[in-house]
């Protein structure tokens, strides 16, 4: 999905338009930020409870409250 904006935008999960995931069903591990994201929204990645490691490109200026909320495996 292409946009103008340099916030992260919503993204297809098997055809279907999601703005946010939670529960550990999805078992995402790793997060890598694209280049050029400016924001993190807020409770972008709530509830991520596996997630174990974000990477954030140099372009990141801001993050959203309770981005990261629930998020009990984050180490990195």
């Amino acid at each position: 999905m292409q946009s103008s904006s340099s916030e992260l935008q919503p993204v297809k999960l098997n055809g279907t338009i999601v703005t946010g995931v939670c529960g550990d069903e999805y078992n995402v591990l790793t997060v890598a930020v694209p280049s050029g994201a400016t924001q993190i929204g807020p409770k972008a990645f709530r509830c991520y409870s596996r997630l174990s490691s974000i990477t954030f490109p140099a372009t990141l200026t801001a993050i959203g409250n309770d981005a990261f909320e629930a998020c009990r495996s984050l180490t990195s």
